[in-house]
Parts: structure tokens; C-alpha cells; sequence
């Protein structure tokens, strides 16, 4: 008995050639969003071991801040064996050799904050105020300087009063402790975006995303600058 073989044929041929194709396209637009995500889970999971170090070291300081985040790191910080990573994030291509946080230089300079080996931005450092810092105002006259020589003081007034014209409390929830600029790259204006793209530690050690004018968004009264 002969045995009948059946070829593909042309049309078949291109079917399957063009649905491989259309496979192809599609994982390799999915790749480099998968890999995103990857980095920015890694990024949450860094600033959550970052919140529970930062805990830690109030309860062994009375409360304090620390100067920066180097001082929650081993051999005598909270943060044991491969600290310098969790200060790191994947997104952040320079491995923490960035003074500007990612931050155009329009935003202004807060490179003072800024300390090697560390992708993140520390709002309540017990870092100094400059004198520069200590003249700037919130919304009811007050200026930071009055409110303290550190910016933990003065981000703590913030926290507490607001800046706008009619003192009110920002949330905890809402409020950076810990902001990380490095998962998009920003241009001058866009300080105003309205898609939440800065990752953020907040005082209450929860993990969110905010604009990069966190103010608007906790608080839609207050103006974008």
C-alpha cells in the first residue's frame, strides 16, 4: 500500500511565517515592559527595607532621622548583608553616582541631600538647612528656618500644617519621606505631569506613587507651581 504525503502549501506556509512573525512582534514589545515592571517591583521592595530600617533606627534614637541613608546600613545600621543594593534603583544607571536624583536642574538643586552610593532622594535627613533652605517659606509665611536647623524639622511642620494658605495636615499616606525620580526620564516642564511616575516611601512607611509635585496630588487646592 503507498503511502500519500501531503506538502504544505504556499498559502500555508505564509500563514504560519506571518502568525510567527506577528508572535515575535508581540514579545518583543512585551519584553522591555515586563523587564520595567521587574525593576519596578524591585525599586518597591528596596524602599519597604528601607521604611522598616528607618523605623528601626527612630526606635534606637527617640525618634530621630537619620543624617542620611548610609547610617541605616552594616555593619551597625539596621540594614544587614547586601544594604548597598536595596539603596540602589534598577532603573538608575549611574548605581548611585548621581547628585541630581534624575531630577532636571530647573527642579532646583538639592544636591546637599545627595549621598554616593544611594539612587534616592531622603527628605527628612537630619542633613542642615543651607541658608538658602532656611529662607524658603510655606504658604502661611512661615520659613523652614523657623521651624528648625534640619529638614526633618521642617518637613515635620510641613506634615503637620500643610502649605496652603489655610493650614491643614497632609496625610501621612501622602506625604515622602523617601522619593525615587528614576523610573522615567523628566524634562523641564514636567514637574506638572499629571501621571504618577515618582515612587515614593511615605511617613506612614507605605509605598506609593505620586507626580513628581506631590503637593497638587495630596492636596488639589495647592496650585502646581
Amino acid at each position: 500500500m503507498r503511502l500519500t504525503r501531503h506538502a504544505f502549501t504556499l498559502i500555508e506556509l505564509l500563514v504560519v511565517v506571518a502568525i510567527i512573525a506577528i508572535l515575535a512582534g508581540i514579545s518583543l514589545a512585551v519584553i522591555p515592559m515586563v523587564r520595567h515592571q521587574a525593576k519596578d517591583t524591585k525599586c518597591n521592595s528596596n524602599l519597604h527595607q528601607v521604611g522598616l530600617a528607618l523605623a528601626v533606627y527612630q526606635q534606637d534614637n527617640e525618634g530621630g532621622f537619620p543624617y542620611n541613608l548610609n547610617n541605616i546600613k552594616g555593619p551597625d545600621g539596621v540594614l544587614g548583608e547586601g544594604a548597598d543594593a536595596v539603596l540602589l534603583c534598577p532603573h538608575d544607571e549611574s548605581k548611585g553616582q548621581s547628585s541630581s536624583f534624575n531630577r532636571p536642574p530647573s527642579w532646583g538643586d538639592l544636591s546637599e541631600l545627595f549621598t554616593p552610593g544611594c539612587s534616592y532622594l531622603f527628605e527628612a535627613s537630619s542633613h542642615l538647612l543651607t541658608d538658602e533652605e532656611k529662607g524658603w517659606t510655606f504658604a502661611d509665611g512661615t520659613t523652614w528656618g523657623s521651624q528648625g536647623d534640619t529638614w526633618a524639622k521642617a518637613k515635620q511642620y510641613q506634615l503637620n500644617f500643610g502649605n496652603s494658605p489655610s493650614p491643614s495636615a497632609f496625610p501621612a499616606s501622602a506625604f515622602p519621606l523617601v522619593r525615587c525620580f528614576w523610573h522615567r526620564t523628566w524634562g523641564d516642564d514636567d514637574h506638572r505631569a499629571a501621571s504618577p511616575k515618582v515612587l515614593n516611601l511615605a511617613w506612614d512607611l507605605s509605598i506609593y506613587w505620586s507626580i513628581p509635585f506631590w503637593e497638587h496630588q495630596a492636596n488639589p487646592s495647592i496650585p502646581m507651581p
